[in-house]
């Protein structure tokens, strides 16, 4: 059984604009030629997601993982 595992950590996403927001094109291009044969895919995310904890924050983050082009 093979599985990927995505840890990400300490986005601090704001409602402002967000540097990690354009790297989440990145990761799911590096990724991508490592889903062959998997049985999951793992996304777990550490540290702090929202920078203040706001409702729009956490909405972006959402979008954002959903976005990732990961799947089993």
């Amino acid at each position: 059984m093979r599985v990927l595992i995505l840890h990400l950590s300490d986005l601090h996403l704001t409602a402002n604009g967000n540097t990690a927001e354009f790297k989440f094109v990145s990761i799911g291009k590096a990724v991508q030629n490592e889903e062959v044969d998997l049985s999951g895919v793992f996304v777990v995310v550490s540290g702090d997601v929202a920078y203040s904890g706001k409702q729009t924050e956490y909405a972006i983050a959402s979008r954002l993982l959903l976005q990732l082009p990961l799947r089993a």
